[in-house]
This record gives C-alpha cells, structure tokens and sequence, in this order.
C-alpha cells in the first residue's frame, strides 16, 4: 500500500508544522516516503521545516530545494518524477490531511479500478471533518469525467486525491505556465485520455478557513484565464459538442466576471464581441472555439482583479 506523499511548499511557514504532522500520521498507516519540494520560499518555512525534521530524528522526508521560484507546475512535476510509490497524494503546503484517509482510499481505488480518486474538501482547519471513509462507502465512477471535470462548480482538488503513479506520469510534467489551475489541469488531462476516475462524498482534506496572500487561486481572473487556456490546449481530446458548451459557458461565466468587477478596461468592441459569441457558439468549429477561449484568456487576464 506504499504511498508517495508529495507536499508543494512556498511561503506558507503558519501552515507547514501541522501539515506534516498530518501527513506523518498518514505516512504511519500506509508506508512510503515524504519528499517536499521547497519552491525558493522567502519566509520562515525552510527553516521551520529543518527544525521539525531535526526534532524528529529519522523521520521519512526528503527535501528538495528549488533554486528559484518557478510556480507550482513545476514543483508538482518535479516532486512526481522524484516519487517511486505505486501511489501519489499531492499535498498543498496549507492543506491537512483528515486522520486514516489515505489507506482507505488506496483501498477503494484498488477496489473499483480506478487510477484517480478524490474526496471531499472543507476550508476551515477542524478537528472531526465529519463522515469518515470505509471500503462500504459509496464511490460514484464519472461515466463522462471530461463533461464532470468541464463543468463550472468541478471541486477536485489534489491534497484530496489519490493518484496512481503510473496514470499520473502519464500527464506530467505540466506546462510551465499553469501557475494557479494544476488541480483542475492535472485532471481534465487525466479525463482526456481515458482514466477512470471515482469519487466519494467524506471530507479526506481540509484547507485553511481563508485564502492567504499565496494561495494559489486568490486571483479570479488569472485563474479563469488558465482553465480558458488549458481547455483550448487539450481541445483535440474533447468532442466538439462539449467544446462548444464549454466555450459558451466560459464566455458567459466571463461576462458575469467583468460584471460583477465593473473592470474597466472592457471597450465596447470586447462587450460586442462577448455579445456575439454568446449567441452564436452552438455552430463553431474547434479551431474557432480554441481561438475564443485564448481570446477570454487575455481578456482575463489584462482586466484580473483579485478576489
């Protein structure tokens, strides 16, 4: 049942203590190893790290020291090309791990031949999430993961996941320039090329009760602007009719962005063009789907507000 756990660290020192405590205790359960991968912190959290491992003498981590900060794609794909368990959890630096999780789902996993399962995810660091795992605990498999993974409220997140190691490789290492979506890349590209993918309903992870200066999705704008990008650069594994509601659906989910923000920056020319593409998107072709998408991206992008 060895596990891999691999823990992406920038600047979260407040946060860092527990989670290792968290993952530790899972460790005790299931065997592996623990690599971290430091991507250039500027805070307390190299030293915060070195001192827990000292007080811990022989304790199963390894770090790995990036020599600058070159964002989370590449620290999670140096972390997976590093591990040599069967099985990988990815774990948020700010993200505890719920007690007794990981080896239930490595045995539900095995149990429905899967090679990703999530679980579910609460934003406040509690002591009892609730509902706890079992073999009898329902796994619902995603019939259509590209349509589930596509839709807009999609809640996959890595530190509640469990990845095997050899469908993971299969989609790393990732593109450099996802910076705040490698939850949501990492499994649309798994749900492209044919992994089955099953998830439960009980909390296996909890995130912080507010997003923090770093967290990686603190910017709505520049997120959306990935999720556009990297929708359009899997474009060849989705069918074109998904493509085309996917699209519809993001340009609509753009317009209510700039609503909302009142960004200031949309000329009249973008809100016509925004205008038409809603009304007319059901004909497309991919390659003028893939053009719209790229298009909210910069859209996105220029005007970003954070959230």
């Amino acid at each position: 049942m060895t596990v891999s756990y691999l823990v992406t660290l920038h600047n979260k020192e407040q946060f860092i203590g527990p989670v290792l405590d968290s993952v530790l205790a899972e460790h005790a359960t299931t065997g592996g190893e623990i690599i971290i991968y430091d991507d250039a912190s500027t805070d307390r959290s190299p030293v915060i790290v070195r001192e827990y491992l000292a007080a811990r003498a022989g304790a199963p981590v390894r770090v790995i020291r990036g020599e600058q900060n070159r964002g989370v794609s590449v620290a999670t794909s140096e972390l997976v090309a590093a591990a040599v368990q069967p099985y990988i959890r990815l774990i948020d630096a700010d993200d505890l791990l719920v007690p007794g999780s990981t080896p239930q789902l490595v045995r539900l996993l095995r149990k429905h031949r899967l090679g990703l399962i999530y679980g579910g995810m609460v934003r406040a660091h509690v002591r009892d999430p609730g509902e706890r795992l079992s073999l009898e605990t329902p796994c619902e498999i995603l019939d259509d993961a590209i349509a589930e993974v596509l839709r807009l409220d999609f809640n996959g997140n890595p530190s509640s996941s469990l990845f095997r190691a050899s469908t993971l490789t299969q989609v790393c290492p990732l593109l450099e320039w996802i910076k705040r979506t490698q939850d949501f890349t990492i499994i649309l590209r798994l749900a492209c090329r044919g992994v089955r993918i099953g998830r439960v309903r009980p909390v296996v992870a909890i995130a912080p009760a507010e997003y923090t200066g770093n967290n990686l999705s603190s910017a709505t704008g520049a997120m959306q602007a990935e999720i556009c990008r990297t929708v359009a650069y899997e474009q060849a594994y989705i069918p074109l009719d998904k493509l085309r509601r996917t699209t519809l659906r993001y340009v609509r989910r753009a317009r209510g962005y700039f609503q909302r923000y009142d960004a200031p920056d949309l000329s009249a020319a973008d809100e016509l063009r925004l205008w038409y593409w809603r009304q007319f998107s059901s004909l497309v072709s991919s390659e003028t789907c893939v053009r719209r998408l790229n298009a909210l991206a910069d859209f996105l992008e220029r005007d970003a507000v954070p959230a």
